[in-house]
């Protein structure tokens, strides 16, 4: 146990390898950070909690916003498992390359973490890290590592107040326009869709994606089979369109994407009779209309993906 009385941090471990951090730490009232691990390698936290205030502090009420990082990642190659952050500014920072982290719950007390601009459950800058089985709980993680990065089997629920202006609601975030390749974000259930921004400000707000500015690349990315009970998006998308003697299928994936563009298109007809040829012509923004030589009668399904095929990425 190691309560840094709002006057202290609490751990910092430097060029080491080998340490291990719990099983059944516990820190409490740190400043600054809770753990910080910079270089070395395989250091292992285990089974610890980790708050910056008590679990029930009223933030709101007090009027103390919260300051702290509960663990920060500076180096390669540590492991981060089963472990509780119950109060902080940002929950787990990985800035570093060839992470682990897996059961990983960040909350934050009264779920109230999205009223202010800059707290952030998880934050990850670097790249080839590995997050499987994290719990996302009320707050926002924060990619701007953009590329081989992975998080799969997580969960996100429970946001408790109205996310401050100019930010995202909880969940997933995804910052930048080059993306990929390597990124990865699979078989999650999330009560929040998966949201994408430009940039962010020094001031902790976000700016969205505009075309008319911005040249977002996709490449080598996935971001499918989540559940999202706020309307799914994702890096691919199915529509099919029903007509009667048509010859052209306007098809708009809009809604269905989560980045608005589209790298490649696959059609497939079922027609009522003959035998008709249809071509998609090349996308506009995240549209696709599709053409037959014949009017046709029946269902044509698309399939898109926004993600440009990588050497690196399957």
């Amino acid at each position: 146990f190691l309560d840094g009385a709002h006057v202290a941090s609490g751990m910092q471990i430097n060029n080491v390898m080998g340490v291990t951090v719990g099983p059944g730490g516990y820190f409490l009232n740190f400043t600054k950070f809770g753990v910080q691990i910079n270089g070395g390698h395989e250091v292992i936290m285990d089974r610890t909690w980790l708050g910056e205030t008590n679990f029930d502090y009223q933030h709101l009420a007090q009027h103390t916003p919260p300051n702290a990082t509960a663990i920060q990642i500076n180096g390669n190659d540590h492991y981060i498992t089963s472990t509780i952050v119950f109060s902080s500014r940002i929950g787990l920072e990985v800035n570093g390359a060839a992470d682990y982290v897996s059961g990983v719950h960040v909350w934050f007390p009264w779920n109230v973490a999205t009223h202010y601009t800059d707290t952030m459950a998880f934050h990850v800058t670097g790249t080839g890290n590995r997050f499987e089985g994290c719990y996302i709980d009320g707050g926002r993680a924060v990619f701007t590592g953009l590329s081989q990065n992975i998080w799969m089997n997580g969960f996100e629920c429970c946001q408790g107040v109205q996310e401050a202006p100019g930010t995202p609601h909880s969940g997933i975030v995804l910052v930048g326009t080059n993306v990929g390749p390597g990124l990865e974000i699979v078989h999650n259930e999330f009560t929040k869709k998966v949201q994408h921004y430009a940039a962010m400000g020094a001031d902790g707000t976000y700016r969205p994606y505009d075309p008319s500015k911005d040249n977002l690349t996709v490449t080598g990315t996935l971001v499918s089979m989540n559940t999202m009970w706020d309307g799914a998006v994702g890096t691919r998308a199915t529509l099919a369109l029903d007509q009667t003697n048509a010859t052209t299928w306007h098809f708009d994936f809009c809604a269905e994407l989560l980045f608005p563009v589209i790298a490649s298109v696959r059609v497939n007809v079922v027609a009522e009779s003959g035998v008709p040829r249809a071509v998609a012509r090349p996308p506009v923004g995240c549209t696709v209309t599709v053409v037959t030589d014949v009017p046709v009668t029946g269902t044509i399904t698309v399939d898109v993906d926004s993600s440009k095929l990588s050497k690196v990425h399957q």
